[in-house]
């Protein structure tokens, strides 16, 4: 086995559910303070990736978060989360933003309430995503 296929393999051993990349509008409010929306990127049982435009570094501490399916009126509400990783996917200050940043926010999920869990289960069977066929 190359050096290369053996840390591929680690890397997705590391995650316990498919990652689905969403191709739809589906929002995320990270809480508390409701200061950070965001295109959800990618969404599994287990977490979810969102990209989000700041002003500001990442300093928040990430308790909850809200999730939005516009326009079917879709929502998940207070699901328990912490950041896992937020990093800066393009610095827009050379584009005459200055100091506006598109960041890419990581979140593991806490444990979900049984009608949390159902409403999730049922945005993952919907059909409004595609597998991300890089972790398979």
């Amino acid at each position: 086995m190359k050096i290369s296929e053996n840390i591929d393999s680690r890397l997705r051993e590391r995650r316990k559910y498919r990652r689905i990349e969403v191709r739809n509008s589906i929002l995320a409010v990270l809480k508390p303070g409701m200061k950070k929306l965001g295109l959800i990127k990618d969404i599994s049982k287990g977490g979810l990736s969102l990209k989000y435009i700041s002003a500001s570094p990442f300093s928040e501490r990430i308790s909850e978060v809200d999730i939005f399916y516009y326009p079917h009126q879709f929502y998940i509400t207070k699901i328990p989360c912490t950041a896992v990783h937020d990093r800066i996917l393009e610095d827009l200050t050379e584009q005459g933003f200055n100091g506006i940043q598109i960041r890419l926010c990581g979140l593991r999920f806490g444990k979900l309430l049984p009608v949390q869990e159902k409403k999730l289960n049922h945005l993952l069977k919907r059909g409004i995503s595609m597998p991300d066929r890089r972790h398979n």
